[in-house]
Formats: structure tokens, C-alpha cells, sequence
């Protein structure tokens, strides 16, 4: 559910959009897999999708 909520609005074929959405996605897929923690899978992906949009993705 967290997931439609917050991807639901998002426009992948207009620049870079989509793009920070779509890293931190990934990134929280992969350190579940492999820590099969939901906290930390949760809390890397916000902070990673907070840095890019605040420091890359401007």
C-alpha cells in the first residue's frame, strides 16, 4: 500500500523524474533481500530518496 501511495503520482517520462524514485526502490529491495529487515530496508530507502532529490536531483 505504501508503495502505490507514494509512486502514484509520479512522471517517469519527463526528465529526471522517477529517477531518485526508482534508485531508492531498488535500494530497499536489495538491503531486504539481504538483511530481511523491514526497518532498515524502510529507513535506507528514505534517506537515500531524501539525499538525492535534496543534493543530486534538484
Amino acid at each position: 500500500m505504501l508503495v502505490v501511495y507514494s509512486l502514484r503520482d509520479t512522471e517517469i517520462w519527463t526528465g529526471s523524474h522517477g529517477l531518485p524514485e526508482l534508485l531508492a526502490s531498488l535500494l530497499v529491495i536489495l538491503v531486504h533481500l539481504w538483511k530481511r529487515q523491514m526497518l532498515l530496508s524502510i529507513a535506507s530507502g528514505t534517506i537515500t530518496y531524501m539525499l538525492l532529490v535534496q543534493f543530486l536531483f534538484c
